[in-house]
């Protein structure tokens, strides 16, 4: 009878022992190193130190996608080490900081060639298609009947390319609070944008990031003042990526991945990482 007694409590210490360190292994966090370079050219001081900050504003504004804890970046010999710490393994939190595509503006295709398309299936020389999602489309207007994820072509040649603009505002207006998101642009982004407003009036303007479009409004009138306003944005977290994205900019120079050192891996061989499937895209 003692016996059994014994290995009841026994087992049962065991057990209790096991879920303390699970869960005390919840509240330790592990750290994933990535170490990363300039892939090209030698890079001036001012596009390492705009760079350093880029990385810093990228872990800020979209680690808790990742539930990154906390993030650091530091200058190397190399170029950058990343240190990012949580509760997992962050490797794929790369591709986040090596992301280089700059803002794209991009004419829409005509009604007439949207029809066409429509019923051929077949995408017109000259052109790409990309998806809108989430995009309110006003009442009235020849794309009513367009579901909210919407099919749009778009010249394949953009209008205008930009990394930065002068400033970007978020705000919430309305009954429903909805998004808005405020540009500014600097004085030559201001005479560009204006010289496009007025040549296409009536064209639809699809504001593409990543290769994604956030936004297609038809353009309704010149824009002068160098000030664009964002309300279509259905989503919060949409609209806030798109904040964060215009924010933050576009890396001033292509950046690759020379190591990746995993949490598990912690004082052992780190993962090489080819240069060539590395390059920021």
């Amino acid at each position: 009878m003692k016996a059994r007694q014994f290995f009841y409590l026994s087992v049962g210490v065991v057990t209790l022992l096991m879920a303390v360190m699970g869960a005390a292994s919840l509240f330790v966090l592990r750290e994933t190193v990535i170490v990363m370079t300039f892939d090209g050219r030698t890079p001036r001081e001012t596009d390492v130190a705009r760079t350093q900050e880029i990385l810093e504003q990228r872990i800020k504004a979209f680690g808790d996608l990742f539930d990154v804890r906390s993030g650091k970046v530091e200058r190397c010999a190399e170029g950058f080490t990343v240190r990012l710490r949580g509760h997992k393994d962050f490797s794929d939190f790369s591709e986040v900081l090596l992301r280089h595509d700059q803002t794209r503006l991009y004419l829409a295709a005509a009604a007439a060639v949207h029809e066409a398309f429509e019923k051929s299936g077949t995408v017109p020389e000259g052109f790409s298609k990309f998806t809108i999602l989430h995009e309110r489309v006003r009442p009235g207007t020849w794309a009513e009947t367009r579901k909210a994820n919407e099919g749009v072509l778009l010249h394949e040649r953009p209008e205008m390319v930009f990394s930065d603009v002068k400033a970007v505002h978020f705000a919430r207006e309305g009954w429903f609070r909805r998004c808005v998101i405020t540009i500014e642009f600097d004085d030559d982004q201001t005479k560009q944008f204006a010289r496009l407003t007025s040549k296409h009036k009536g064209e639809r303007l699809a504001l593409c990031i990543e290769g994604e479009v956030f936004s297609a409004p038809v353009i309704h009138d010149e824009i002068s003042n160098g000030i664009v306003q964002i309300r279509n944005i259905i989503y919060a977290k949409k609209a806030k990526r798109l904040y964060d994205l215009l924010r933050i900019g576009a890396l001033p120079a292509p950046l690759k991945v020379l190591r990746i050192t995993p949490p598990a891996t912690r004082g052992e061989a780190s993962i090489e990482v080819a240069g060539d499937n590395a390059a920021g895209k």
